[in-house]
């Protein structure tokens, strides 16, 4: 690592011994394996890879891949790796690029013509840069009231997204994950190389870089290959199978450790796309007004602690999976988890906090930020910061409250963190390590709280009004009830009043009640948040449904209960 010495050690899964490389103590090692004791056992867990100077120096591999059986982890068991498979069909696309089958600034009309004119002025570099403004089509699937442990074939999810008349936004003007921007690549890819994308990504990638173990789970390839099998845990903590794989299948690679040590590896040798794939891997997409994004081509490019990151992750039912690389400092951390209590994220930067304890560095904003001393309040000062806040941003509230000395902010359903007071209506909010991840000051008018202004640390400032939650039951719910049509998506929701609240009915099944979040705006716990629209004599006549990476999605009212 340039002038400066790492310390590892290599574990042998099969073996007790250990192989020592470079210095590092056992106390180092021992924090590494903390970290995941948890799993060490019966029940399912992870595997765990680190990678120095192109060498696996330490896999692992802790609990079940296969609990009933009682089939342990290893570094060659596969795990599904879900959307971390977005590098392979970039690396795909890029080849492409490089054979000069296709520019990234081609319109992809040119390629899926049967697409809407909403499409039309879409590029290929935005699906990369996930840019696009297209509606996650997983989101409306959901929508369409689609339960299902089977795949979605590319066609389908196109089929889908061609009968859209709207997108999130304008195409640049914004980033937004959408898992669609892959599925649309994936079938660039089949169109251009005149091959299923499978095949071409396993010919022209994984054969090239002995990837033996890689292969896209319905490419026809899995019949003697052992899959760790997926596990979430119940009300009682106990692991049950996971059943409910709502993905397309350009997310569905399986792969293992020992493969991703030969991808990773590429990314010096360039044995695979040689320097031009890597620039188009590795190049940050910006926006139409020329700002950058930290999202290249399925990898953020981002930096922790000052060092420069390259990453992934993977999430799909009980499936968890997490690949950051550093590449200055020539380290790399893989982590392929098979139980929904295992979060492959965050641990592996817990694992480079370890290994890389002595390379971080902060910078002088985050230095200014850590400095900031904290001052004393008493519980009725503040108390009065407690309320609702909207925010129009994410069209949903922001709630603040008290509770053990300390104030709260919560995102409902979502998580919560304490604020602490650092000046005059000034807090710092805390991450899960107790470290300032955005600052929140609330604004005043006389004695009147009338706002707060919230902003991570390198955004822009969010300003969120203070309002009360108003309160809808009995007969003034009645008029939310009644049958909401979607022409994009054919389908037909019965909102029907029971006792208190209102139920959602789709395809004849309730799915689920809404929850007042202000004035004609609901929530539930399944599809999203309701918007309803009112005409100029106050009449509900549609509303808009709307989810993190599918909005404005809009239903007529076609009929009363």
């Amino acid at each position: 690592m340039k002038s400066r010495q790492l310390t590892f050690v290599l574990i042998a899964l099969s073996s007790i011994c250990f192989e020592v490389i470079g210095q590092m103590s056992a106390e180092h090692l021992s924090s590494v394996d903390q970290l995941f004791a948890n799993w060490d056992g019966q029940s399912p867990g992870c595997a765990v890879g680190i990678i120095y100077q192109d060498q696996l120096i330490y896999e692992k591999g802790w609990g079940m891949e296969d609990v009933e059986n009682k089939v342990k982890i290893h570094s060659e068991s596969g795990f599904h790796i879900a959307s971390m498979s977005k590098q392979f069909i970039a690396a795909g696309i890029g080849l492409l690029i490089i054979e000069g089958k296709l520019n990234l600034t081609d319109p992809i009309s040119t390629y899926l013509p049967e697409l809407s004119q909403v499409y039309q002025s879409i590029t290929i570099e935005q699906l990369i840069h996930q840019t696009s403004g297209i509606k996650d089509y997983s989101h409306l699937l959901l929508f369409k009231g689609n339960k299902t442990d089977d795949f979605i074939p590319i066609e389908t999810g196109i089929e889908l997204l061609a009968k859209l008349h709207t997108l999130n936004f304008e195409p640049g003007s914004s980033h937004s994950y959408s898992n669609s921007n892959y599925l649309l690549l994936s079938a660039i890819v089949s169109r251009v190389s005149k091959m299923d994308f499978r095949t071409y990504i396993h010919q022209e990638i994984f054969l090239p870089l002995q990837m033996s173990d890689t292969y896209f789970i319905n490419h026809g390839m899995s019949g003697d290959k052992q899959i760790a099998k997926d596990y979430q845990q119940d009300r009682e903590k106990k692991y049950r199978e996971y059943r409910d794989n709502l993905m397309a299948a350009e997310d569905q690679i399986v792969t293992t450790i020992r493969d991703l040590y030969a991808w990773n590896r590429n990314f010096t040798t360039k044995e695979v796309g040689g320097a031009d794939l890597q620039n188009i891997l590795l190049t940050k997409g910006k926006l139409s007004t020329g700002k950058e994004i930290p999202y290249a081509a399925g990898l953020y490019i981002n930096t922790y602690k000052g060092l420069t990151t390259i990453s992934h992750s993977g999430d799909m039912g009980g499936y968890h999976s997490q690949y950051l690389q550093f590449p200055e400092e020539e380290v790399s951390i893989i982590i392929l988890a098979n139980a929904s209590d295992v979060n492959a994220y965050g641990m592996s930067y817990q694992v480079a906090d370890i290994v890389l304890e002595d390379q971080f560095h902060v910078n002088d904003e985050q230095m200014a930020h850590k400095q900031s001393p904290t001052i004393q309040l008493s519980n009725k000062e503040l108390k009065k910061y407690r309320g609702a806040y909207w925010n129009a941003r994410a069209n949903r509230p922001r709630i603040i409250y008290l509770r053990d000395d300390t104030l709260r902010y919560n995102r409902p359903d979502i998580y919560e963190s304490p604020i602490v007071p650092i000046g005059d209506n000034q807090f710092r909010l805390l991450n899960q390590n107790q470290k300032q991840s955005a600052s929140i000051e609330f604004v005043f008018e006389g004695n009147d709280l009338k706002r707060m202004v919230f902003q991570s640390v390198g955004d822009e400032p969010i300003s969120m009004q203070k309002y009360v939650y108003p309160t809808v039951k009995g007969k003034q719910l009645h008029p939310y009830t009644g049958r909401y049509y979607s022409e994009e998506l054919d389908i037909t929701y019965e909102l029907k009043q029971d006792k208190t609240n209102v139920a959602i009915w789709v395809k004849g099944e309730k799915v689920s009640t809404l929850v007042v979040l202000k004035a004609d705006v609901f929530k539930d716990g399944y599809l999203g948040d309701f918007r309803f629209v009112r005409n100029d004599e106050h009449q509900i006549i549609g509303l808009y449904l709307d989810r993190q990476r599918a909005r404005d999605m809009y239903f007529k009212k076609v009929g009363n209960e």
